[in-house]
């Protein structure tokens, strides 16, 4: 790192020289002391004393790293992820391994990019195409997650279904239960209490089974 972007463009002092010295880091990449910051950037906007960019105090970061074009990079990934979050296992390896290609593709354009504001304007952009894979991936894996929420029945209701099943297939074994004489709905509606399984509605359903007959008698 050279001597020019470890110094207070402002004050001149000098990180070497006072290692307590706390510098921050503009989106245009140029540093200033918390002193000076203080001092410009005190009340709303002020132009960076370097390349005359209008910023905030807001918009300058402390350097938790020595690279400050690390920091840009974890900021742009920051942003990107608030977006497109990356998947927890996937379905499609090959296909979500060519979405990651392409998330660090765009992360390398996006380097480039020294003003706040031409970042947010490029992912603004970036969500607005739709032809970009970045953004055809998550549309597929939206379209069919909700195609499987749709299609997927509640498990109370698969269970309440496979019990229906079974009693049916029993009840029509008891003798003398002629075909001209449907099974009464009131016998499944032990199938609707969760907690009985088949066998214990089986038993009910049997233990009935006298009134059933005279019924039809």
């Amino acid at each position: 790192m050279n001597h020019s972007e470890i110094k207070c463009p402002v004050c001149k002092n000098d990180s070497f020289l006072t290692p307590n010295l706390q510098l921050y880091t503009s989106p245009c990449f140029h540093k200033i002391c918390k002193q000076c910051l203080n001092e410009l950037f005190s009340v709303g906007y002020a132009p960076c004393p370097q390349c005359g960019t209008q910023l905030r105090k807001v918009n300058f970061i402390s350097n938790n790293f020595e690279d400050i074009m690390v920091e840009h990079e974890i900021n742009i990934r920051k942003q990107l992820l608030r977006i497109y979050k990356k998947q927890e296992n996937p379905k499609d390896i090959v296909r979500y391994n060519d979405w990651l290609e392409c998330f660090e593709n765009i992360v390398e354009e996006m380097l480039v990019l020294k003003d706040e504001g031409e970042i947010h304007q490029f992912i603004l952009n970036l969500k607005n195409d739709k032809n970009n894979f970045i953004n055809t991936y998550i549309d597929e894996i939206e379209e069919r997650n909700d195609a499987l929420k749709t299609n997927k029945k509640p498990r109370e209701q698969i269970k309440t279904e496979e019990q229906k099943t079974v009693v049916q297939k029993e009840v029509i074994k008891i003798p003398r239960l002629k075909k001209d004489h449907p099974i009464p709905s009131c016998i499944f509606r032990y199938t609707e209490y969760s907690d009985l399984t088949p066998e214990l509605t089986i038993k009910m359903c049997m233990g009935a089974k006298n009134n059933l007959f005279n019924s039809i008698m």
